[in-house]
Parts: structure tokens; C-alpha cells; sequence
């Protein structure tokens, strides 16, 4: 599990999982993360009662950090939701394959 910090530039660094549970106390954007190898797979889970937004191709991180949505807009990841990202090494950049759960 990944405590965010509130209103802040989320980034996570180097985490050996596939599987990554997000908790914060208030709403949280999240910004990046670490690069992966081609083709690797990551679920973020947010496990907390507040909102994440998952930023689009956000400044504030390097371009092998960012995450990009297939619609090009940020991501609310609401309570219980969670969202799959793969590692593309030719544009060195995460991209969101799908996004589920009700939150109920």
C-alpha cells in the first residue's frame, strides 16, 4: 500500500508489484510513476474513501514517467476503482488499458 499525500504532485518511485493499493485522507493527484520494462503490467487500486486523479501526461514528471489516457483526459479513480496501466518502451510512457470497478 502507497499512502499519497493531499493536493500534492504524487509520483511513485520504484515498487516491485503488479498490484499497487493507493490510500490518501483527501483527495490526491497522481502524476507518474517509475518507467517499467516493455509490455509490463500495473494495477493501482485506490483503497481510500477520497478521490485520485489520475493526471494525463502531466509536466510535472519526466516524459518516461507519464501516464497517458485514451481519451486524452485526467482520470478520477474514485473509492474502490482501480485502473490498468502497460509500459510502452517505444514512447516511453504509461498507457491506460482499462478502468473498472462500481465503487459500490
Amino acid at each position: 500500500t502507497v499512502t499519497l499525500n493531499s493536493s500534492i504532485n504524487n509520483i511513485l518511485d520504484s515498487v516491485n508489484a503488479s498490484w499497487i493499493k493507493l490510500n490518501t485522507s483527501g483527495n490526491s493527484e497522481f502524476h507518474g510513476m517509475y518507467p517499467g520494462a516493455d509490455g509490463e503490467l500495473r494495477i493501482l487500486t485506490n483503497i481510500s474513501a477520497s478521490d485520485i486523479t489520475i493526471k494525463h501526461s502531466s509536466p510535472a514528471v519526466s516524459n518516461d514517467r507519464k501516464i497517458i489516457s485514451f481519451n486524452n483526459q485526467d482520470i478520477i479513480l474514485l473509492a474502490n476503482k482501480s485502473i490498468q496501466l502497460i509500459y510502452d518502451q517505444t514512447s516511453e510512457k504509461w498507457r491506460v488499458i482499462s478502468v473498472s470497478g462500481t465503487g459500490e
